[in-house]
């Protein structure tokens, strides 16, 4: 798939000697063509005579003949005599000498820039992405130079040099690793969560009569606290206050999951003690009427 963007470098654009001294409308020319480079089967190369480069962008034959005349344009129509070679730069160390383009029949033209960026996109893809693993024996292995266009490995590819293959030989016919090879097995989907698996639902206040466990339980936890136990018309009466805050409460704060935990840690809070005390009973009080007159 070729890629839908290029690489652009503003300062070198302008900080390139070769290019300031060509003219501007030959400037304009060069952006068509770095196009035609950036579109062509071989990154950065073409093997079209000059005439038909200048016919595909749609410019002069001047323009581009002086874009190759200020070595701007690389390349011949005829016959490539001298190589392009790059020499990698780490630091303050250079690398080995590699060999993009060889010496070899014409035509063909390219920009050095361009061929340059796809080799070392493509070896820092190897030692990373594609690569296995091994930093040292990744780098190691440059991408093959563009030869004359044959077919033959033996004349285009470098000594050391080993194509990727994919793990067990890939699923691909071709060779070429797939999606499924370089993103492994696809994970297993999650199960999905049924209704009932959720979290318990709060619910209201209990109505009705204090159930007799729960009364075991108030005085279980007073006990367990220090706390004086209180006999069942107590509870009653702290039960009935009880119902009575909670349905008075609206909204989410109103729902409880678990209202006997709720009920017991009511039953233990000394806050309540004043309002319902230990020894507290039930008095009826009669109504009082003036019999004196």
């Amino acid at each position: 798939m070729k890629r839908p963007s290029i690489q652009f470098y503003p300062g070198d654009w302008r900080s390139n000697a070769k290019l300031r001294r060509c003219s501007p409308a030959a400037r304009g020319v060069w952006m068509d063509v770095i196009c035609l480079l950036h579109d062509s089967d071989e990154y950065g190369l073409v093997r079209w005579p000059l005439a038909e480069i200048a016919r595909a962008a749609g410019a002069a034959i001047a323009h581009v003949r002086e874009l190759a005349s200020k070595g701007v344009l690389k390349g011949h129509d005829t016959r490539l005599d001298e190589a392009f070679i790059y020499t990698p730069r780490s630091g303050r160390k250079d690398g080995e000498p590699v060999t993009l383009i060889p010496t070899q029949a014409g035509p063909i033209w390219f920009s050095s820039r361009m061929v340059k960026d796809e080799y070392v996109r493509t070896i820092r893809g190897q030692s990373s992405r594609f690569g296995d693993g091994e930093g040292a024996a990744s780098k190691a292995s440059p991408k093959p130079p563009k030869g004359d266009g044959s077919s033959s490995s033996s004349s285009s590819s470098p000594s050391g040099y080993t194509p990727y293959s994919p793990p067990d030989g890939g699923n691909s016919p071709d060779g070429d690793p797939t999606e499924q090879d370089l993103l492994g097995s696809a994970p297993a989907e999650k199960p999905r969560r049924k209704r009932g698996d959720g979290p318990a639902r709060g619910t209201r206040v209990p109505g009705g009569d204090l159930p007799e466990e729960w009364a075991t339980a108030a005085n279980r936890t007073r006990e367990e606290h220090g706390m004086p136990l209180l006999n069942r018309r107590v509870l009653g009466l702290r039960w009935a206050s009880f119902q009575d805050y909670w349905r008075g409460v609206t909204g989410s704060r109103g729902l409880k999951v678990d209202w006997l935990a709720t009920w017991r840690n009511d039953c233990r809070d000394p806050r309540t003690e004043k309002k319902f005390p230990p020894d507290a009973a039930v008095t009826a009080r009669a109504p009082k009427f003036d019999t004196t007159g």
